[in-house]
């Protein structure tokens, strides 16, 4: 082979080289790139909580609470930094139970255990800077709950004189006026063409000027902005599935007590609290179990399905599928559904002689839906598994109950005759 033919062939192998290598750098700088831009929006994302702005105040915002972390963070902008309830207190303890932002105060210990607050971050020296609210909560309740803060302008902020009559078309004016003892008092001037009306009395003027919510025009400030801070509280996703009343362990010997209308209770070591599970859209099933040492459950639907179907009224329930309806009267006479204050609970007074699992479903559909409502991620199913009847112990006590009798006879006759015998 001639030593041009060998140029060419290196030449060739050179540029083939070159373009591999080439395509190599491309793709990974093409990686690169689409990872850098992720990362990046990944942090504009986590480092831009929902914020109430002046302009979208009268949207609102929302923002959920962490099942992890147990915690939410929001904003309120500058010029509605004033965070409700509780203005200018740090930490806040407080929430609103509705969203009115007006009565309705409750403490977050309360509900949430104690030491759940709001720390409120402004930036150092700038009191007319934008408020960072981290609400921490201790622990999440069983239901879903939704709690409401505020963020406003200072016109909002509950302080004396910040709230006025506004000037409207009529012209409402407010004037100084001094009573007959000589204290101060409001006067409120109604004009309309030629002629004024004045009213002595300063209670109707502190009435009107509270309920319209505005700053005195005399402040030359703007008129007062709330900003509704709606906060979505999950239900435990932790929190047992079981009911708390039952057994927390066979391996225990139980302590069997009699309660009226001769039903009896059972409890080992490790028993909780009568407490109601919550069935929630997070465990979408929940299954609870009938023995013949627990013949009874309770549990209640989350606060967004708290339509339970079938209805308690109807009769029915739903087979192990959680799709076809059976009459609850027939597959277990003795079974009941009670509705209580806190949710519901199903007893059966028998056990059947096979096992049995029964279901009942917890959904968003109306109150009033008459078909039941179709396998979606906004339903959580409740699974009851009914233990058979244990048959051979029950004949086995019906035994023991029944020689008892004899082998008192037995004894009471070996009294009487010994002594005649010997």
């Amino acid at each position: 082979m001639s030593s041009r033919q060998l140029a060419a062939m290196a030449g060739t192998r050179a540029g083939i080289s070159y373009w591999r290598v080439a395509r190599t750098l491309f793709l990974v700088g093409a990686v690169l790139a689409s990872s850098a831009v992720l990362g990046s929006k990944g942090q504009s994302d986590e480092a831009s909580p929902p914020t109430c702005t002046t302009g979208g105040a009268t949207k609102g915002i929302s923002v959920t609470v962490d099942t992890n972390t147990k915690t939410a963070t929001f904003v309120c902008d500058t010029g509605i930094n004033n965070v409700l309830p509780s203005p200018g207190e740090t930490p806040l303890t407080k929430y609103y139970a509705n969203k009115t932002l007006e009565d309705g105060e409750e403490e977050l210990a309360t509900f949430f255990g104690e030491g759940s607050q709001a720390t409120i971050v402004t930036p150092q020296g700038d009191t007319g800077g934008k408020s960072t609210v981290e609400l921490m909560l201790r622990k999440l309740p069983e239901r879903m709950k939704i709690i409401y803060f505020g963020c406003s302008n200072k016109a909002a902020s509950g302080e004396a004189g910040t709230l006025a009559v506004a000037t409207v078309a009529t012209g409402i004016q407010s004037q100084p006026m001094a009573s007959a003892g000589g204290s101060g008092g409001s006067a409120i001037a109604l004009g309309a063409g030629s002629r004024r009306l004045m009213v002595a009395d300063s209670a109707p003027y502190e009435a009107l000027r509270r309920s319209v919510g505005r700053k005195s025009p005399q402040d030359g400030t703007t008129a007062a902005q709330k900003c509704i801070v709606k906060v979505t509280v999950p239900a435990d996703p932790s929190a047992s599935s079981n009911h708390p009343n039952q057994l927390a362990s066979r391996n225990f010997r139980s302590l069997s007590f009699s309660l009226s209308g001769g039903r009896v209770c059972h409890c080992t070591p490790g028993c909780y609290s009568p407490m109601r599970a919550a069935c929630t859209v997070a465990k979408q099933n929940m299954d609870l179990e009938i023995t013949n040492e627990s013949k009874s459950v309770s549990f209640q639907c989350d606060t967004d399905i708290d339509n339970l179907t079938p209805e308690k009224s109807s009769d029915l329930i739903f087979d192990e599928s959680c799709q076809e309806q059976v009459k609850l009267s027939e597959k277990l006479p003795s079974a009941s559904l009670t509705k209580t204050n806190s949710g519901y609970t199903f007893s059966v007074e028998e056990l059947p002689e096979t096992a049995a699992t029964f279901c009942y479903k917890c959904s968003a559909a109306a109150a009033d839906r008459k078909e039941p409502p179709a396998e979606e991620s906004t339903a959580c199913n409740v699974k009851i598994n009914v233990s058979a009847a244990d048959l051979d112990s029950a004949a086995s006590s019906v035994a023991t109950t029944g020689s008892v009798p004899l082998l008192t006879s037995g004894l009471a006759i070996s009294f009487v005759v010994l002594p005649v015998v010997f």
